[in-house]
């Protein structure tokens, strides 16, 4: 790789010259290539720039929906928790109100059974009556 590349060039002055308007012809070609490519690259991006802005837009709309819902859910969370709020006063209530029923039935069935003691008292009374009592006379 140390060699002189010059020692390789053809040594009359047309060849030399000619070797260089092929270089440069060669090099012409690939820079039109090159510009070629890099048009289709630009239309390529001016084209898409429209769908990315759109993207862009989606996007930008897609977050703001995300945070609209994180603040539903922050304000359902908040609901829910007054729902357990109530709940709890709620079932709280409904075991006052379960013992006041049961005491009252409580009530209820201790005057029921007093109520029977007294008829079967009266109903024992009025059968030793009955019993004792002289028949009445149907001759007379």
């Amino acid at each position: 790789m140390s060699e002189d590349l010059t020692k390789t060039l053809p040594a009359s002055d047309s060849e030399k010259l000619t070797l260089i308007l092929t270089t440069v012809q060669s090099l012409t070609v690939r820079a039109d290539n090159i510009d070629s490519r890099l048009g289709r690259v630009e239309q390529t991006v001016h084209e898409t720039r429209p769908i990315l802005e759109r993207v862009g837009a989606d996007m930008q709309r897609v977050l703001a929906d995300i945070g609209q819902l994180k603040e539903g859910q922050i304000e359902a969370r908040a609901e829910i928790l007054q729902l357990h709020e109530g709940q709890r006063a709620l079932s709280t209530e409904v075991r006052a109100l379960r013992r006041d029923i049961d005491h009252q039935f409580g009530n209820v069935h201790t005057k029921l059974i007093e109520i029977e003691i007294e008829h079967r008292d009266i109903h024992d009374r009025v059968t030793r009556l009955e019993l004792n009592s002289t028949p009445p006379n149907t001759q007379t």
